[in-house]
This record gives structure tokens, C-alpha cells and sequence, in this order.
């Protein structure tokens, strides 16, 4: 069973990425915030092999100017 998170409910900077890599043809997308357990340090040490994520990415996207995700 895969339950999902509904799209409107996310904040804008999360938004605009999934546009951005649909835009782009793409399918899949890897949101640290969401796919990563950020409040359990056990969860995080288990699910947390960044080099490896990022090493086989198609794209990164970077918010660097936005204060907070719902900045856009």
C-alpha cells in the first residue's frame, strides 16, 4: 500500500521543484525534508547516504536564496 502526500499541500518551494522536474520529464524526485525522518536521529543515521543520493542524481535543484520552504 503507498499512500501520498497531496501536492497543494506542500509548501511553495516543494511545488515549484516537482513542476520544475516534471517540466523537465522527469518522474521521480527526492525531497530530503519528506524522505527523510528529520525529528528521529535513529531514522536519519539509517536513511541518510547523501554522497550516494546525490552521486546518481539526474539533476539537483538548490533553493539557495529562500529563507524557508515556503518561500518558492
Amino acid at each position: 500500500l503507498h499512500a501520498g502526500i497531496a501536492v497543494s499541500s506542500l509548501p511553495r518551494t516543494f511545488r515549484d521543484a516537482i513542476l520544475t522536474i516534471q517540466s523537465l520529464g522527469q518522474k521521480y524526485i527526492w525531497i530530503d525534508t519528506l524522505c527523510i525522518v528529520q525529528d528521529s536521529l535513529a531514522g536519519w543515521n539509517n536513511e541518510v547516504q547523501m554522497g550516494a543520493i546525490y552521486s546518481n542524481a539526474w539533476c539537483t535543484l538548490a533553493a539557495s536564496h529562500a529563507h524557508n520552504s515556503t518561500e518558492g
